[in-house]
């Protein structure tokens, strides 16, 4: 669902003061890929697993709430990774999956789940990709009833574009809106909360060049001679 308050919102974003914090890089092992990223700026997401292809979160505060006509209320964060093929696999793809609830009470509230996921070649900056992250249905049940939400995004990591790319940088930015409004007589509650963020990543046995299959093709050339010479003596 759209609603212009959040559109300028989003677009605008949120800005929270934080204490300096010493930052530090953590890497994540993984078999086809590692992930990198500083710990210091997880905000709301709070710190990731690697688990088998796939990255998650569980947010324990990623919430936003308006009560009884207070207008509108966000929370927002940016996640930047850095993700690094391993030799042997080529990228295919990148998947965000996220899922919450949310609640709403009063015929004036209103709530939204906005974000981008992207990515760029760590190597070539300039190729890049993004996508809106889209809800499954319309956040529009006002039964003062908490009801689950999901959301995803999706982009392929095809094509002459990506063919020699072996790190990216993938950015996850969200915003949760809501919104009651003090004329709406009666009380009213608007609430909406991520719990879980999953980011796929998509990989492919990495297919061998051209001047690859030459060289295999004449190293089994040299073996196979060898063992006809051995087989004459």
């Amino acid at each position: 669902m759209k609603h212009g308050v959040f559109g300028v919102l989003f677009g605008i974003g949120l800005v929270a003061a934080a204490p300096v914090v010493q930052a530090a890089t953590v890497k994540l092992d993984g078999v086809a890929f590692d992930v990198y990223y500083d710990d210091a700026l997880l905000g709301l997401f709070g710190a990731p697993t690697l688990s088998g292809n796939v990255l998650f979160f569980t947010p324990t505060a990623f919430k936003a709430e308006s009560l009884n006509g207070a207008g509108v209320s966000t929370a927002n964060a940016t996640l930047n990774l850095r993700v690094e093929l391993a030799d042997g696999y080529d990228f295919s793809f990148l998947s965000l999956s996220e899922s919450g609830d949310y609640l709403m009470r009063g015929a004036s509230s209103e709530v939204d789940v906005l974000g981008q996921l992207r990515v760029f070649d760590l190597a070539a900056p300039l190729t890049r990709a993004n996508e809106g992250i889209a809800t499954a249905g319309a956040l529009t049940v006002r039964d003062g009833v908490n009801h689950n939400w999901d959301a995803s995004a999706e982009l392929a990591l095809t094509g002459t574009q990506w063919s020699d790319t072996r790190g990216v940088n993938v950015t996850i930015e969200n915003l949760l809106g809501a919104y009651t409004d003090s004329a709406d007589p009666g009380r009213k509650q608007a609430f909406v909360e991520k719990k879980f963020v999953g980011l796929s990543v998509g990989v492919v046995p990495a297919v061998p060049e051209p001047e690859s299959y030459a060289l295999m093709l004449a190293g089994l050339g040299m073996l196979g001679l060898a063992a006809k010479r051995r087989s004459h003596r």
